[in-house]
């Protein structure tokens, strides 16, 4: 019963498609929780390490997994859980100093995101989607049996809580698509609370016996999520072509994240910089003094992008339309120069 609710829970079954670093992240994080249970700490230690290598938020659990340690004064099992860690992220560092020349790396980017006056919000969305798709996932968990329950509910609450203070979560066009791509960044914790959340239903008589009908549920959503996704992709590679097509003589393209992640240096390099990072405009004079044929990219899928791509545009005081077009989204390429 775990096996089949983990593998036909939506959000993974989306994130199976994808190449984003999420789900394998989460099954690094899966492995590593397994072998500490087990009192192997090194082996866990390495394979969280390896996690954090894959997502660095992975970070999250050896660190509550050595706080739980500290308080029960397993000083042993602390001194090599974090050896582990540590030997497995040497790769990483290396990788840091090499191209960042700092320990860190990029790392540091994600404490730039904190956001105070969203977290309520990001909470109880996150609260809402994670017990809609498994009734009451967040809160069957604590009436389970099972010894380990609030090391996973721990685990869980940390991950939330953490994600909530970023003050971004992830959003679909209809709410359907965002009760599924919410729960994105709380992947790794979700086979996790599936422990105890099954313990609970094995006790429910009548939940149990609803089991068969719920799994044809969830195989039904999958063959929709399936179609729905390919359709995305053929979108995609649309937008990508169409892209490709009018920046062609192109030697920087100036563009939001819908566009630089449609590039694929595997079919044609194209120098980018983005002129957006989570909707936050970024500054421009870098590029003030440019004598270089400079293109302007923008596909907005709501109201508020399109709004950053035209108060962007406008400080171009030279500007040419190449193509502009406003179905199914809008979609806007410019020759411009230098910005005020």
């Amino acid at each position: 019963m775990y096996a089949l609710f983990f593998l036909f829970h939506p959000a993974f079954i989306l994130y199976s498609r994808t190449l984003l670093s999420d789900l394998p992240a989460t099954i690094a994080t899966l492995i590593g929780i397994y072998y500490s249970i087990k009192k192997r700490y090194f082996i866990a230690g390495i394979v969280l390490g390896m996690s954090i290598s894959i997502r660095y938020p992975s970070l999250l659990v050896p660190a509550t997994l050595g706080v739980i340690l500290v308080f029960r004064a397993e000083w042993r099992n602390l001194a090599q859980s974090s050896m582990g860690v540590i030997i497995a992220l040497i790769p990483l560092i290396v990788y840091h100093l090499v191209f960042f020349q700092t320990v860190f790396g990029p790392f540091n980017a994600y404490g730039m995101e904190f956001s105070l006056h969203r977290f309520w919000s990001v909470v109880k969305q996150l609260f809402i989607y994670t017990n809609i798709l498994y009734p009451f996932f967040l809160v069957l968990p604590i009436f389970s049996g099972i010894r380990e329950k609030w090391f996973f509910i721990l685990l869980s609450l940390v991950f939330i809580i953490s994600y909530s203070f970023l003050g971004f979560i992830d959003r679909g066009d209809t709410f359907f698509e965002s009760l599924i791509r919410g729960q994105r960044y709380v992947l790794p914790v979700l086979p996790l609370l599936l422990i105890p959340y099954i313990g609970v239903i094995n006790k429910m008589r009548f939940v149990k016996k609803s089991v068969f009908f719920a799994l044809c549920i969830l195989c039904l959503l999958s063959v929709i999520i399936h179609y729905k996704h390919q359709q995305f992709l053929e979108q995609e590679i649309y937008y990508r072509d169409l892209i490709y097509m009018h920046t062609e003589d192109a030697d920087l393209v100036l563009c939001n994240k819908e566009v630089y992640e449609l590039f694929n240096p595997y079919i044609n390099y194209v120098s980018w910089a983005p002129f957006e990072s989570r909707r936050h405009l970024l500054s421009l004079d870098n590029y003030s003094t440019l004598n270089k044929n400079i293109f302007f990219a923008c596909i907005a899928r709501d109201e508020e992008m399109e709004g950053l791509c035209r108060a962007v545009l406008l400080s171009f005081p030279e500007r040419e339309q190449v193509y502009v077009s406003s179905e199914p989204f809008y979609c806007g390429v410019w020759r411009v120069r230098q910005p005020r």
